[in-house]
């Protein structure tokens, strides 16, 4: 829907302990976060420093139009995950899983998070970096709407309604 924004969101990358995928140490930042950044998502790497999962959800991104998600071997096979891969099957937009490192996400045209509780949250920011156009992309937006039809409800907007009440986004931001 024109006009209306979409919430975004902030990432901090953080390198898992060798212990376990969920213990994270200060010092195993990728790459210094500016503290002056808000609203921010961890993003979590295995042992080898490739990107595996959000703190509660799944990381995705867009590559010259290919949804590429993180290979399986360290990940959270997500629910939500699942249904977007069948979505872009549908939408015809081509899927692969692959390692992802830091330098393929701050180079992707589009990032985001998807999973039960945000459904799918564009991330505009990685350390400070900007992704693509430092807005939700085109894929993701497809992404949105298509989920909306999906799940017969408007999610988004349920969400936009629950920072406002909750006063976690801006007047100005719709």
């Amino acid at each position: 829907e024109r006009g209306k924004p979409i919430p975004e969101t902030l990432v901090e990358i953080w390198q898992a302990n060798a212990g376990g995928r969920y213990r994270h140490k200060k010092d195993g930042y990728l790459a210094p976060l500016d503290p002056n950044f808000g609203g921010c998502g961890r993003t979590l790497t295995d042992d080898d420093g490739f990107i595996t999962e959000g703190s509660f959800n799944n990381f995705l991104i867009v590559s010259n139009g290919e949804l590429i998600s993180p290979e399986p071997r360290n990940i959270l096979l997500g629910v939500t995950r699942g249904d977007i891969i069948e979505l872009a099957a549908q939408e015809g937009i081509p899927y692969r899983e692959s390692n992802i490192g830091v330098y393929e996400v701050l180079n992707a045209d589009e990032a985001f998070y998807c999973g039960t509780t945000h459904v799918i949250m564009p991330v505009c920011k990685v350390n400070g970096h900007a992704i693509g156009l430092s807005a939700p992309g085109p894929v993701t937006r497809e992404f949105i709407q298509a989920f909306k039809r999906l799940v017969g409800m408007d999610y988004e907007a349920q969400g936009m309604w629950y920072a406002r009440r909750h006063d976690t986004i801006s007047a100005a931001a719709g």
